[in-house]
This record gives structure tokens, C-alpha cells and sequence, in this order.
């Protein structure tokens, strides 16, 4: 029987998610307090795959090929049980030390790998072995597009002395009546959103909507950076649930909502020229990886030559 949860943002979930939701605030290694944030802050990425090799592979090729080169301190890859290729393809560069690879052994959903990934950085922080001044989370059906994403969104949430820089989407009304920054782009100060009474992700269907609650209660500041709308990146969107589909995952507690009516395949966060652009980006990512394999892709993050896909 599904008991609902009547208090705060946890609302409407059974005892058991809500307990879950609990242990993962306890779960977490909170971010380090005090130090010296280089200027400009080092950028971390966050992400999680879960069967989804190719897409994976797209979003880091595109972030090897299209940033200039030093403008990732690290990415961090969570690969949440996956049963495709992908931990063949990010073992090969997590031994080329291209990324750090988290392994969950068991399929946690996207919030909580989120978690494992924002605590593996906290963890290097507090011993020494990282000087991360900003987690940026991405998913993985996201493509890097313009090179100067990461230095103007940086530039954006220092100028407003923000806690969060996101794009506002329509996602959680009830919740988030001012407007919900999307999950799939979020640049993020770790002193201010990764401790003790600030949310981590959650399992839900809008696994950060806990964090931004917890933000604007404590007066945090919020600020919108058009990630997608200036075309910086492109947001497939539903990439992993249409693998879900694909591979008739009936177990996996998203698949209902996956498998519900609709009338695209990727929605592109409203860009009207996304297939385009990424028709033109599969074309480029399979001249330089025409098979996908281990070496190839590791050799393709590899090359120093940059690419670009303009607006």
C-alpha cells in the first residue's frame, strides 16, 4: 500500500522512497568548508551512464574536443550497473586518465549516482588529491557545442555570486513555482549547495528539485545561464529512458513513464534546429570514430585538433 508522505518537498512519496531520499543526505561526503577558490575556479564534471555507451561517449567526446584544452579539472563518470558496453569503453579511459570512474554495483537511479559522483570529488577534496572550485552536472545525452560554454556560465555565476547556474525549464510547477533550473546543465558551487542541510539529489523523477528548495530557502542565489537557448549545448533529452524501451527493462520503475505516448524521439530542450545540429555532430564524432570501440574513442578524446558545431 502507498502511504503518501505529507510534509515539504518529500510529499507524495511512499515511506520507503522518503527513507531511501533520507539516507542518501547521510550518505553523502559534505563538501570540505573554507580553503581558497583558485581564480578563475577549477570545473569538475559530473555524470551518469547507465546503458548508454554511445551517448556517453558522444558527451565526452564533446567535451574533450570542443572545450580548449585545461578547462576541466576532471570529469567523473558513475556508471550505474550498466550491462552494455559501457564499462569496457570507460575503463579504457579511465586507464588513459582521461576520467575517474565511480562503479556502482547495483542500478541506483540518476540522483543518488549523482551523489556518488559529487561525494568522490568531496572526498578528493578533503585529502588534498583536488582543488575543485565547481561541479558542473550534465547528463549524458548532452553535446558540447560551443567552446566558450564553460568560461561564460563560470563567468555568469561568480558576477552574481551564485550558488547555482542553470537554464529554468517547465518541470515541477507544484514544486518549484518560480521555475525549475533543469538537471541535465547545472553549474554548481560545492561550498554552498554540497553541505549539511542543503539536499543532495534525490531519487525522483526531478532528482534536484530537493537541492533547489533547499537553496532558496537558505537565501541562496539562483541564476540563469541560457545554456541551451544560446545554443552552447544540445540536450537530446530521453536518451536513457528510450534505452530503457529498447532494451524492455519492465523492472526499472521508470519504464511506465518512459513507455508513455508521445510523438518524438529526442525533444532537443526546444531547440528548432537540434536534429540538424546533431546530424551535423554524428557526422563529425564518426569520421573520428568510425567503429566504436575502446582505442578508438580514447584516441579520439585524445587528438588536439578543436572542433565546433556554430549555432
Amino acid at each position: 500500500m502507498r502511504v503518501a508522505v505529507p510534509f515539504g518537498p518529500y510529499r507524495g512519496q511512499g515511506p520507503r522512497r522518503l527513507l531511501d531520499n533520507l539516507a542518501e543526505a547521510w550518505r553523502r561526503t559534505p563538501w570540505p568548508a573554507g580553503g581558497e577558490m583558485r581564480e578563475p575556479p577549477t570545473v569538475a564534471v559530473v555524470t551518469v551512464s547507465y546503458n548508454t555507451a554511445e551517448l556517453t561517449s558522444h558527451l565526452l567526446y564533446s567535451l574533450f574536443r570542443v572545450l580548449e584544452p585545461g578547462s576541466l579539472e576532471r570529469v567523473v563518470v558513475v556508471d550505474n550497473n550498466s550491462d552494455d558496453e559501457s564499462p569496457v569503453l570507460l575503463s579504457a579511459l579511465r586507464d588513459r586518465g582521461l576520467i575517474d570512474l565511480v562503479r556502482n554495483r547495483r542500478l541506483t537511479y540518476h540522483g543518488p549516482g549523482l551523489n556518488r559522483g559529487v561525494s568522490h570529488l568531496a572526498g578528493l577534496q578533503r585529502t588534498g588529491r583536488a582543488n575543485t572550485g565547481l561541479v558542473w552536472v550534465l547528463d549524458s545525452d548532452v553535446i558540447v557545442l560551443r567552446p566558450q560554454v564553460l568560461s561564460d556560465a563560470r563567468r555568469a555565476l561568480v558576477s552574481n555570486g551564485a550558488a547555482l547556474a542553470g537554464e529554468i525549464g517547465p518541470e515541477e510547477p507544484a514544486l518549484l513555482p518560480m521555475g525549475c533550473f533543469y538537471l541535465s546543465s547545472m553549474l554548481v558551487d560545492p561550498r554552498r549547495a554540497w553541505r549539511r542541510g542543503i539536499r543532495p539529489f534525490w531519487e525522483h523523477g526531478s532528482p534536484s528539485a530537493g537541492m533547489q528548495l533547499s537553496l532558496r530557502d537558505r537565501r541562496e542565489r539562483l541564476t540563469e545561464f541560457p545554456f541551451y537557448r544560446d545554443r552552447y549545448l544540445l540536450h537530446l533529452g530521453q536518451g536513457t529512458i528510450d534505452r530503457l524501451v529498447q532494451r524492455n527493462e519492465r523492472s526499472n520503475r521508470y519504464y511506465g513513464w518512459a513507455t508513455r505516448p508521445r510523438s518524438y524521439t529526442y525533444h532537443y530542450s526546444g531547440n528548432p534546429d537540434g536534429a540538424r545540429q546533431y546530424d551535423a555532430f554524428l557526422r563529425r564524432f564518426q569520421a573520428d570514430v568510425p567503429v566504436l570501440s575502446p582505442e578508438g574513442l580514447a584516441a579520439a578524446c585524445q587528438v588536439e585538433e578543436r572542433v565546433s558545431f556554430p549555432p
